[in-house]
This record gives C-alpha cells, sequence and structure tokens, in this order.
C-alpha cells in the first residue's frame, strides 16, 4: 500500500487549475495554492517530529487553507458562471 502525501495532494487542484488556465493561473490564485501545499507539507513534518512549535505552525497552517479555499470557491463559482 502507497502513502499519499500531502504535496501530492494539493498537486491535484494545481493541476486543475493548469488545465483550465485564465484567471485559475492567475499569480496571486497560484501563489496561494503553492503556499498551502508547502504550509501542510511543514505542519506534517513538526507534527511528525513532536516539535513544540507544531501547534503555532499547524494554526498559521489553517489559515493559508482557509485562504486557498476561498480563493479556490471564487474560481469555482467564475468558472461556473461562465459556463
Amino acid at each position: 500500500m502507497r502513502v499519499v502525501t500531502v504535496t501530492e495532494l494539493a498537486c491535484i487542484p494545481r493541476n486543475h487549475c493548469l488545465a483550465v488556465g485564465g484567471k485559475h493561473v492567475e499569480a496571486s490564485h497560484f501563489r496561494l495554492m503553492i503556499n498551502c501545499a508547502e504550509i501542510c507539507q511543514a505542519s506534517t513534518n513538526f507534527m511528525l517530529s513532536g516539535s513544540v512549535f507544531h501547534q503555532k505552525v499547524c494554526a498559521v497552517c489553517a489559515e493559508i487553507c482557509d485562504a486557498c479555499a476561498k480563493s479556490c470557491r471564487k474560481m469555482a463559482a467564475t468558472t461556473l458562471k461562465l459556463n
């Protein structure tokens, strides 16, 4: 059995946005997705290492992931309106 990493899961939406193009690959949205993937991986590493700072890193991770989700919902709504 193969374990899927957080970074691999984060690549799924990026691949979608690359395929769709347009606003989906605008710098601010794409940068946010990359930031989300990176902080998720860092948070995982902090938790796995038993770091005393994992709660702080995870709190920042949650904030970034919420912003990314909001941006993705906005992109999805824009795409639906265009179709």
